[in-house]
């Protein structure tokens, strides 16, 4: 049976509708249990977009059935979240999250579900992520997907026997110790907005799920070529703000995922070429700062 889908929404409708309809054109799709959860609003001229949403899922067809997790009052959408995927793994032993401005490939449910069904008991792959950064492929590497120890949120899929601990496990670093030294030296970025996730009083899973993966030593599934684009690099996203590379991202469309490597294992031409991704020039942290700060005052103002 093909893993539920929970995807969270807010205010965005035609963002929605891309994504829905992005998630019809997997042959999965008929097969596949969809839930969306729509937080409440946190401000009144924001009711009338969140009931367009509502009316726009409750008539949502083409997959073996749609739940809408409708909250009354804004919960905020960490906490949001949480409620439903409570509720969907009271029912399923695993579950793909995408957020509302994720546009999927047609193989990506394919590619979800194989990969679910053959990694569920391998104790060292914590997820698999349908999503890939805009880097160029090693040369020699002659597989479809790669192993690393970082997570995209943007469709990705777990299970509950290995969600479920990490909710139970997880702390906070101490930023002065040398475990966390040595994470900033592995994945500058993620460790970067670790710290701006305590200052902000956040709760950013996905920034927290990679330091867990650091610290159990688990992996998360790529694959090579991108199976999803994220629209909200738009300016759109709460916490994305505007990023052209992104948003020139090709996605593969044509391409079945067939090379699986043996191990489970990180490739050191990956772990390059991925640490020099997230390697965080000056430029880049005056950029995240100044963007923290504009909406740090947004939040202020509204």
């Amino acid at each position: 049976m093909p893993a539920p889908i929970l995807i969270s929404v807010y205010t965005r409708l035609k963002h929605l509708q891309g994504c829905i309809d992005s998630l019809k054109e997997n042959e999965l799709a008929k097969e596949t249990d969809l839930f969306v959860v729509s937080d409440g609003a946190h401000a009144l001229h924001l009711i009338e977009k969140i009931e367009k949403i509502r009316v726009y899922v409750r008539n949502i067809c083409g997959f073996k059935s749609v739940t809408l997790f409708a909250w009354d009052t804004n919960l905020g959408g960490a906490e949001s979240v949480r409620l439903a995927r409570k509720e969907i793994f009271d029912r399923f032993d695993r579950l793909i999250y995408m957020e509302d401005d994720n546009i999927v490939s047609p193989l990506f449910l394919g590619f979800m579900n194989m990969a679910l069904d053959k990694y569920q008991y391998d104790s060292t792959v914590f997820g698999i992520c349908g999503f890939n950064v805009n880097v160029k492929i090693p040369e020699r590497y002659s597989y479809d997907v790669y192993f690393m120890n970082y997570i995209s949120a943007n469709g990705w899929g777990t299970w509950k026997h290995k969600y479920l601990p990490f909710l139970e496990n997880f702390n906070l670093p101490d930023f002065k110790s040398k475990e966390f030294k040595a994470y900033s030296q592995h994945l500058e970025k993620s460790a970067n907005n670790l710290k701006r996730m305590v200052r902000q009083g956040a709760n950013w899973g996905d920034t927290k799920v990679t330091y867990y993966l650091f610290q159990k030593k688990m992996l998360c599934l790529f694959p090579c070529k991108s199976l999803v684009y994220n629209t909200g690099w738009d300016g759109s996203g709460e916490h994305c703000g505007k990023d052209e590379s992104y948003l020139n991202l090709e996605i593969n469309t044509t391409d079945p995922i067939m090379r699986l490597p043996d191990k489970t294992k990180i490739d050191k031409d990956w772990e390059f070429a991925i640490r020099k991704f997230t390697k965080y020039p000056f430029l880049g942290k005056w950029k995240t700062a100044l963007y923290d700060k504009k909406m740090n005052w947004m939040k202020r103002n509204l």
